[in-house]
């Protein structure tokens, strides 16, 4: 597993659970329109760098990255709206602005090394 890689699942793995421990809070309305959505997308980027960690060939490599990278976009989607409806903290919502941001970045730097010719 490439050090990226393996960063980017740790840090994945790390920012649901948060996610989902600042979710458990929220009015039903709020969790069910947006927190199942922004929980769900960070497990989906979880699932696909494992996919990817564990993958021995680089274009499935690439594939399940690329799938994470455009998780992502929905991620930073549910955060604001979590932000402008607000659900989360200043201070929340930039800790999580954060760390997806180092997110976003590590699983770009694994897309350029098993990027597709």
């Amino acid at each position: 597993m490439s050090k990226q890689i393996q960063s980017a699942y740790q840090l994945s793995l790390k920012s649901s659970d948060q996610a989902w421990d600042l979710i458990q809070v929220w009015t039903i309305f709020a969790r069910t329109i947006i927190g199942s959505q922004f929980v769900d997308c960070l497990d989906k980027v979880t699932i696909a760098l494992a996919k990817a960690a564990k993958s021995s060939n680089d274009d499935e490599k690439f594939d399940h990255l690329h799938k994470s990278s455009q998780l992502m976009i929905e991620i930073f989607v549910y955060l604001d709206k979590a932000r402008r409806r607000k659900l989360i903290s200043k201070f929340d919502y930039q800790n999580f602005y954060v760390q997806f941001n180092k997110l976003d970045t590590l699983i770009n730097q694994s897309i350029k090394i098993y990027k597709k010719n």
